[in-house]
């Protein structure tokens, strides 16, 4: 697929949101054209020296507001995919202020089925981290577990980095045992402090 790309440093999964603030001439360019269109859709190819594998997410413009004399706004948006930059273009034609390119979609959006063995976990998943998982909606997706527990950037791209639904479901299970180990580290911690 072609699409519109806007770089920045940041990289969302598949249901994280963000607002950005447009400003510059060739992205009040970029916003204006894809609001044009059905589906406002462009990609955020992650500026990064760790992204190694040009990931890039594909965003969906569910609002612009706060418009002003000089046309700047601002946007909220939600990632919709994930894909790789097969080719940049700086300019894709004469008057196209922005950057375009060649993406080869990951599919992340799409619904895996959650191992029983994940499933099991969320509730606990979900004390760790301190806040609520949606535990009642189902089906729940590997990708919406895995942004559950707040993951970071070199994690996100790790889970990405997966070939197959088997192969995040394998890493999704590591993480989680990885934090377990933390959380039952921090609740010793915390007990010999209180006790003392």
């Amino acid at each position: 697929m072609q699409l519109p790309l806007f770089p920045l440093d940041v990289f969302l999964l598949p249901g994280e949101r963000t607002k950005l603030h447009i400003f510059e001439p060739r992205y009040k360019q970029l916003i204006r054209d894809c609001l044009a269109q059905p589906v406002a859709l462009f990609g955020i190819p992650f500026f990064s020296v760790v992204n190694t594998a040009n990931y890039c997410s594909i965003v969906r413009i569910v609002n612009a507001y706060n418009y002003n004399d000089l046309g700047e706004c601002d946007i909220d948006i939600v990632a919709v995919d994930v894909a790789v930059v097969t080719k940049f273009e700086h300019q894709k034609s004469e008057g196209i202020l922005y950057p375009y390119g060649n993406l080869v979609e990951l599919k992340l959006n799409t619904f895996q089925e959650v191992p029983a063995d994940i499933t099991e976990l969320l509730p606990a998943i979900s004390d760790w981290q301190n806040h609520e998982v949606l535990i009642d909606r189902q089906p729940l997706s590997l990708t919406e577990v895995f942004l559950s527990m707040n993951p970071n950037v070199l994690d996100k791209l790790e889970f990405v980095a997966r070939k197959d639904d088997a192969a995040r479901a394998h890493y999704l299970r590591q993480f989680i045992q990885y934090f377990r180990s933390i959380s039952e580290q921090e609740s010793c911690v915390y007990a010999d402090f209180y006790l003392n």
